[in-house]
Parts: C-alpha cells; structure tokens; sequence
C-alpha cells in the first residue's frame, strides 16, 4: 500500500513538472513577449546625400560644423573648391544613428535651398552574426591546434602546427577588423553634404551658367585660343628665319645686273 502511494505521488509530480513546462512554452508564445535569447538590437548602415545652395558659403560652414557637435559627430572629410560661377564645400560627416535623422533635417534653413537629398539603408544585421559565429569556430580551432602544439614531439610536426596556427589567426583578425568596420558604420550614420554658394550670372537651371557667365568664359576660352596660337606661331621659328633668308636672297639676286645682258639689248 504504501509503495502505491509512492508511485501515484511520483505520478502526481512528474505530471505537474509536465504542467509547468508546457505552461513555459504556452507563455513563451504569448504575444507582444519575446524569448530572451532573442537579440533584436538591428544593426543598420545609413547613408544620406544631400545638395544644397547657400547664400553665404563661409557662414553656412560655420553653421554646419555646429550642427555636427551638437549632435555628437564629427566631419571625416572636407574639401574645397572656387570656381568662376560658384564656390563650393564638400562634407563628409558621422552622426551617431539616433540623431541621424534630425541633423539631416536641421541642415536646410530659411536662407538654404535643398537641390537634392536622398537617403538609403542597409541592414548588416545578418553580417555581423555570421562574422561572430564564423570568429568562434575559428578561435575554437585554434585553441585545438594549440593543444596539438603542447604535444607535438617532432620539429616537423610543430612547424606544421604552428604555419596552421598562423593561418588561422590571420583569418581571425580578418574577420575583427570586418567585424569592426560594420559595427562602427552601424553606430555612426553617414551624410555627404555639398553647399554651394553661387557666384554673379550662376543659374542652376538645367546645370547651365547664366548669360553674363557665360559671356565672360568665351572671352576667357577665346584668350585662350589666342595664346596657343601666338605659341605654336613662335615654335616654329626656324622656318621664318629661313623663309626670311629666301625672300632677301631672291630680291638681292633681281636688283643685280647680269653683264653682258643689258648690253646686248
């Protein structure tokens, strides 16, 4: 009797044991809770292009690089450049993805016109997950080949180890360096800024300089063609010396009496 009522309490607890995993699994599936071992923290590349005409280039510089402090970023590249119709600044900045967004917003203001702003997104999520797992089965296989090394015997055979060993380790910091590369431009977002401010006679209009301009780039290609060709006029010097030489040998010839001629006439 009494071993009956060890079984059936036996019995009684394996069944609530039951009860609670399937209760577990029941819970894991509720709606709106996911499981913990679900990493959702998304890693996304984003990359802005944005065009714009200022009216004062120098101030809207200074108002840029405030912009990017206050944000939290930095300017990774900047160049400039003049020209005859408008003086131009390009910008390459990193913002932390969060504030991506509102600094791309706060770049146009009432004196700024926006010609062209585009914004593309890359998920890298899945590339960064396979790196880790590929980086752990490498570090695990090196970890065995430094096994083998401890009990490598023959020169040989330790030579042969340790160039495997060599092998793998570059693989390794490879895929950190990769690794590190993506998590980087995942935690900074990327806007390539160019501003321009336009100088006299510029019309953005089909891309095409205004009338004044244009006027004044003939000219300046029309002195241009002039002084090649006073150039290439003045390479060629030997060969008017030379024609020079002809013209007053042939004169000095015709002014000389032949004797004889004039007589017999």
């Amino acid at each position: 009797m009494s071993e009956m009522a060890m079984n059936n309490s036996a019995g009684v607890k394996a069944e609530d044991a039951v009860s609670d995993k399937v209760t577990d699994a029941d819970n894991s599936n509720i709606p709106g809770e996911a499981p913990a071992t679900v990493d959702w923290d998304k890693k996304i590349i984003k990359t802005a292009n944005v065009t714009l005409e200022v009216k004062n280039n120098g101030a809207y510089a200074d108002y840029a690089r405030a912009l990017v402090k206050k944000y939290g970023g930095y300017i990774f590249k900047e160049e400039n450049s003049a020209a005859d119709d408008k003086q131009e600044t390009s910008m390459v900045i990193k913002v932390p993805v969060l504030q991506f967004e509102t600094l791309v917003n706060e770049l146009v203001t009432k004196d700024v016109k926006q010609l062209q702003r585009s914004i593309s997104s890359e998920d890298v999520t899945g590339s960064i997950i396979d790196i880790n797992a590929r980086l752990a089965t490498r570090k695990a296989t090196r970890d065995k080949y430094l096994e083998f090394l401890q009990k490598a015997g023959k020169v040989e055979d330790v030579l042969k180890v340790q160039q495997e060993i060599n092998n793998i380790q570059e693989d390794i910091e490879s895929a950190e360096a990769r690794l590190a590369q993506l998590s980087g431009e995942a935690k900074y977002s990327t806007v390539n800024l160019t501003y321009f401010e336009p100088g006299g006679g510029y019309s953005h209009y089909g891309g095409k300089a205004g009338l004044g301009s244009r006027m004044i780039t003939a000219l300046k290609n029309g002195g241009e063609i002039f002084t090649e060709i006073f150039i290439g006029l003045l390479t060629i010097w030997p060969l008017w010396i030379g024609a020079g030489l002809l013209i007053f040998l042939i004169k000095k010839f015709k002014g000389k009496n032949i004797p004889g001629i004039k007589k017999n006439l």
